[in-house]
């Protein structure tokens, strides 16, 4: 699942980088209390994360995706003394899918949904299907999706972890 917080750029515009950077990690924080404990966040890059939900299916995942995206949108961030609304946004991808040959394909998958539920209005979770989807099929929405997210329940906080980093792909010397 790829997620972001809608109109971020906002924050940093009218509140500074600082607030910014407050409203970031404690979204992050949300992130990691509201996963199970096997699942795995991390900071893809600008106000982008990156949230792997080990051994979900496509339909867990949406159904998951859909309660954090509910809970950002009742969360009230702070920088400083001042409280900050936003909306998160998702898209979500699953493995194994005909489409996806590799993590990273995944992740460009998931990417693509995320970029599909912007152009949509924000504040949604995109499924991603593939590039062979008929337009009959989209009508799909997240509400019609039932799932057990039982694995999902409130979970008390944990200390946000760091993503790791493996090493890089080789490069050839010259």
């Amino acid at each position: 699942m790829m997620c972001d917080l809608d109109r971020f750029k906002a924050v940093n515009d009218t509140y500074g980088h600082q607030a910014g950077d407050a409203v970031l990690h404690q979204f992050a924080q949300l992130l990691h209390a509201k996963v199970r404990g096997n699942d795995r966040v991390g900071r893809y890059g600008g106000e982008e994360f990156l949230v792997i939900l080990a051994g979900a299916t496509d339909v867990t995942a949406i159904t998951a995706a859909e309660r954090l995206r509910k809970i950002v949108e009742a969360c009230t961030f702070a920088a400083g003394d001042t409280p900050i609304h936003r909306t998160m946004s998702c898209g979500v991808a699953a493995w194994p899918h005909p489409d996806v040959r590799d993590v990273r394909s995944l992740v460009h998958a998931a990417d693509s949904a995320l970029y599909q539920a912007k152009a949509k209005g924000r504040n949604v979770v995109v499924r991603w299907d593939g590039p062979e989807r008929r337009e009959s099929d989209k009508a799909v929405t997240v509400d019609t999706v039932q799932g057990d997210d039982a694995g999902y329940a409130n979970r008390r906080p944990r200390r946000p972890r760091r993503p790791r980093s493996g090493p890089g792909p080789a490069v050839p010397a010259n």
